[in-house]
């Protein structure tokens, strides 16, 4: 079926685009339509709307109030692409079943290796550093619809089932 191979590209494509530090191409996985998004923060899955917004951010009285593809937006740097300095993820066992033209889910394994920006407030509060990796794996489930001809993401989890932290090995 046609439809599978759209969709696991849109799969691999919020993978690479995250590990290329790619925010536009990341955000236009998601549908503008987006019901939720459960990130892993600090090994939790939290939805969007509970991710904090430092009180000096411009949002901060606002985010609560927009809609949940413009809050992702708004808390992706601080997610990803400010905290993150260099990412790796793969992602496995792509299983899509699609229910109609329209419709789909799929779920997915997936493993993330990053190495922090040691500098970014989050990281600094949490004490991370940047001469470590720091590992996830878990599970990802997706559910995907058709948004002007092109699957985009309405819903997405993310299962933590296991977190490390290693030191870095220079190889030079």
């Amino acid at each position: 079926m046609r439809m599978q191979p759209e969709i696991e590209n849109l799969v691999k494509t919020y993978g690479w685009s995250m590990d290329e530090l790619d925010k536009e191409t990341w955000l236009g996985v998601f549908s503008d339509n987006l019901e939720s998004y459960t990130a892993y923060m600090f090994g939790n899955p939290v939805p969007v709307s509970r991710i904090p917004v430092s009180a000096d951010d411009p949002l901060y009285d606002t985010i609560g109030h927009l809609p949940p593809k413009q809050q992702l937006a708004a808390k992706c740097d601080g997610m990803i692409f400010k905290r993150i300095k260099v990412g790796q993820s793969t992602i496995s066992n792509i299983l899509i079943s699609v229910s109609d033209t329209d419709a789909a889910t799929g779920k997915d394994y997936f493993r993330h290796w990053e190495i922090v920006n040691p500098d970014h407030p989050e990281c600094i509060a949490r004490d991370l550093d940047d001469k470590y990796w720091y590992f996830q794996e878990g599970k990802h489930e997706w559910e995907f619809h058709k948004e002007n001809g092109e699957w985009r993401v309405t819903k997405f989890k993310c299962v933590i089932y296991r977190r490390e932290v290693r030191e870095r090995q220079d190889l030079t």
